[in-house]
């Protein structure tokens, strides 16, 4: 289980985590990044929640 930057600066394996759209996730992701880790899959769940309309955006980006 990791628990801190700290706990996966020396492994070598892609990352997948899961965003939330709030700033923790955010923070998380652009931390990875700049630590060199490649690549970091990001997921982000559609539980059809109502104000939930921009969770289709990074997809937009991607394509």
């Amino acid at each position: 289980m990791i628990t801190s930057f700290d706990d996966i600066r020396e492994q070598q394996t892609s990352i997948a985590c899961l965003d939330s759209g709030g700033l923790d996730s955010a923070y998380m992701i652009c931390r990875l990044i700049e630590m060199g880790k490649s690549p970091v899959h990001v997921l982000t769940l559609d539980l059809g929640q109502e104000d939930c309309k921009l969770i289709h955006f990074p997809k937009r980006i991607e394509d």
